[in-house]
């Protein structure tokens, strides 16, 4: 969110009280005098104490704006009905008026509209307080021919009122002419609002929980075995772990420790038992895999008895 203001012209006086308090403290020493002030701080420091607007769409205006929009391959224009709540902006509905369109614009007829405009019943002229079109399929910046009208209406807004150019992407651009405080906000966002007041975002949240992702399963792509035997006086041997028999025969003699290993970080871990291992390897892969799991894998890759192992491991 970005803010300016409506009209600079209103804020002459402090932009001048700003430069007198310059001059005050200038000792004139040569035949130049500069003078400058700051605008970026000074549209915050008169905007920084009017809450922030947040601007909502209703579900069934959002459906008809859309629609629209999807429907011409032309700019076409509509009015929005605004409500302010508490410096909530509610887009409550969207009306179509007599217009022209064509590829680059889309202009209200003169007579047709304003007599669209007369007929307007008064509870709806109170909140016709926006206008949208689309730019198609072009950027939603808007154009100098959109600026132009928008100065335009600038005259007539005696509060407020809300300007959106949208495209059949759906990219927008809206912005929200505050003219009591004389604060122009753009770069906003709206929200969809449903039928019970709660916006999509909120719903969907409620549910996010009932949605998971599979969780992918642990796959051993590489393994072997190493025993320390003291039949051979600690000497050290390794074998294939898919070797379907005891290696070295009598493996009740082997020096029991489970030893894992990632190819890819080449971390040694020694581990007191095969459930140690596979608790190991789940807390390396962040998974939300349970240990048991991954031990039923590391039993079907071979692993079993009091073997020390070095186990390299990734996802499938």
């Amino acid at each position: 969110m970005k803010k300016t203001w409506v009209c600079a012209q209103k804020q002459q006086t402090k932009i001048k009280e700003e430069l007198l308090k310059q001059l005050d403290n200038i000792t004139l020493t040569n035949t130049t005098l500069k003078l400058s002030v700051d605008l970026e701080d000074l549209i915050k420091e008169t905007t920084e104490e009017v809450i922030d607007p947040t601007i909502y769409i209703t579900a069934d205006a959002y459906i008809k704006m859309i629609t629209l929009i999807q429907e011409y391959d032309t700019e076409v224009a509509a009015h929005f009905l605004v409500r302010n709540i508490d410096r909530q902006y509610i887009i409550r509905d969207v009306l179509i008026f007599p217009q022209t369109v064509t590829g680059i614009t889309a202009d209200g007829v003169d007579i047709d509209y304003q007599t669209w405009l007369h007929n307007i019943p008064e509870e709806q002229f109170k909140e016709l307080r926006g206008h949208v079109h689309s730019h198609v399929e072009m950027d939603v910046t808007p154009s100098g021919v959109d600026e132009h009208y928008y100065t335009g209406l600038m005259s007539q807004v005696p509060d407020y009122y809300l300007t959106m150019v949208i495209n059949k992407k759906q990219d927008y651009h809206i912005r929200l002419y505050d003219v009591t405080n004389n604060i122009l906000y753009t770069e906003l966002t709206f929200k969809i609002l449903l039928s019970d007041d709660k916006t999509v975002s909120d719903w969907l949240a409620d549910y996010k929980e009932l949605i998971v992702k599979p969780t992918p399963k642990p796959t051993i792509h590489h393994a072997r075995v190493a025993a320390q035997s003291y039949a051979y006086g600690n000497t050290y041997r390794q074998q294939s772990l898919y070797e379907e028999h005891d290696p070295w025969g009598y493996a009740s003699d082997n020096v029991v420790t489970y030893i894992l290993g990632n190819e890819k970080t080449n971390k040694i871990k020694p581990c007191a038992s095969l459930t140690e291992a596979a608790e190991y390897i789940k807390d390396q892969l962040n998974t939300k895999v349970k240990t048991k799991t991954i031990l039923k894998a590391l039993k079907e890759k071979g692993f079993f008895g009091d073997w020390s192992v070095e186990v390299s491991y990734e996802y499938n």
